[in-house]
């Protein structure tokens, strides 16, 4: 047999194996330092995103507390514009002057507030009276005094006006916790602060302006919020489409009374 020749390496020379190691890329890690550094980084980009998402949060419920708080005041607006809408000139037996006084009106419900006759009434089959009601606004006292504040804005609605006996008209309670409500009543050149059809050459005003105060929370003033007396009235403007002179009235009246 022959043998394989052996190769002898000049002294010196690594052996094949060792060669193949040496040559290796080295394995690099990270050291604390980076992984302090990156942690760092990480925490600050996760601090802003929170703050970001915690504002728009606290914003969504502030905005949302507004609008739940502002939506029974429109509420009350929305009827008080509906009813001004609908005013029916007054003239006979029925539909007497109108007469208004501005006012807060505090203390029991004063028909001299604000006394209107408007033709919004719903009709239905199960109810006898007529479209024309006579409305009165005023403001009382709560009758649920825990954790109120403010008056109660009502609304006395009476439908049977030919009554055999005096007739309790239906309160309607519309809006709590009212500091105050004006009533202001344009005659085509300027706003008054009362109407009185009697002593007016026209009978009814070209506008009426409503004026609604909110009375001060309580819990909000001393949980350091903003006052709801620092803020502005609510203002609603209802032009009055209708018109009619007292000659006009007095002969109506003088014909019989009808409206």
């Amino acid at each position: 047999m022959n043998a394989t020749p052996r190769t002898t390496l000049p002294a010196g020379t690594p052996a094949a194996g060792a060669a193949r190691i040496g040559t290796a890329p080295a394995i690099r890690a990270f050291t604390l330092i980076e992984l302090l550094l990156a942690m760092t980084i990480f925490a600050v980009v996760l601090s802003a995103i929170s703050g970001v998402f915690y504002g728009a949060m606290r914003l969504r419920t502030r905005t949302a507390a507004a609008i739940e708080e502002a939506l029974p005041a429109q509420r009350a607006l929305a009827i008080l514009r509906q009813d001004l809408a609908g005013i029916v000139l007054p003239r006979g037996t029925i539909h007497s002057n109108l007469t208004a006084v501005a006012g807060s009106g505090d203390g029991a419900v004063q028909d001299t507030d604000m006394a209107i006759y408007t033709s919004n009434a719903a009709l239905s089959d199960r109810v006898p009276w007529g479209e024309v009601q006579r409305i009165a606004y005023g403001l009382r006292s709560p009758t649920n005094l825990s954790g109120t504040f403010g008056k109660d804005l009502v609304r006395l609605v009476t439908r049977n006006h030919l009554p055999p006996l005096q007739d309790e008209p239906e309160e309607q309670r519309l809006l709590a916790g009212v500091q105050r409500i004006e009533f202001s009543f344009h005659d085509g050149t300027t706003w008054q602060n009362a109407w009185n059809a009697t002593n007016q050459e026209i009978l009814l005003p070209v506008a009426v302006k409503v004026l609604l105060t909110l009375a001060e929370d309580p819990a909000r003033r001393n949980a350091g919020g903003s006052p709801a007396a620092s803020r502005e009235p609510l203002q609603l403007v209802v032009p009055i489409l209708v018109s009619g002179t007292n000659a006009a009235s007095a002969s109506d009246s003088t014909g019989g009374g009808q409206p």
